[in-house]
């Protein structure tokens, strides 16, 4: 048996003397193989499980040519395939414990995953701000690099995040020149 990722087709090669079945695809002549049944999968994209496809969407293989060096390709694609595996598997058992759609799941958890994205970035601008002598980050360099304003970057971090980073580097912010 051929085993092939994705959501498949199953046919029968006929036996000898009997009429072979139309298939556009079919990889042997009847005749190779007399009296033998042979059962073959193809894989027919068309028919992707949706777990499948969340999971080709959300970890797609490298594209030819995008990795350095090129003899890594393979090793990458491996890679990939081992995600995308994972992160279905992981997807489908969540559905079926919560007895939820797998697009609705994946996008709380692609939401989450925002969520936590933009906690870091509030976290290194209070880091930058705030424990970091006076005039190192320019706002304008913050604000580019985090995708926020200038007007937001000065915004974007409380005294929740202080207190926070306050506590992970056991050291108390820069005092500020002009906090006298």
């Amino acid at each position: 048996m051929l085993l092939v990722l994705g959501q498949v087709s199953e046919f029968r090669i006929p036996l000898a003397g009997e009429r072979p079945a139309a298939h556009p695809r079919t990889p042997f002549k009847a005749d190779l193989f007399p009296g033998i049944a042979i059962s073959v999968k193809i894989y027919d994209h068309r028919k992707m499980h949706p777990i499948s496809e969340l999971a080709a969407l959300l970890c797609p293989l490298p594209e030819p040519g995008s990795v350095t060096p090129e003899d890594c390709f393979a090793d990458a694609c491996e890679q990939s395939e081992l995600q995308r595996t994972q992160y279905a598997d992981n997807l489908e058992a969540a559905a079926l414990a919560t007895d939820e759609d797998p697009l609705i799941l994946a996008l709380e958890q692609a939401r989450t995953q925002k969520e936590e994205a933009d906690r870091r970035i509030r976290l290194l601008l209070a880091y930058a701000r705030e424990f970091q002598p006076a005039r190192r980050y320019p706002l304008r360099e913050l604000s580019q690099a985090s995708g926020y304003t200038i007007s937001g970057v000065t915004t974007a971090y409380g005294t929740p995040e202080i207190t926070l980073v306050q506590r992970q580097l056991h050291r108390s912010p820069v005092p500020r020149k002009d906090a006298s």
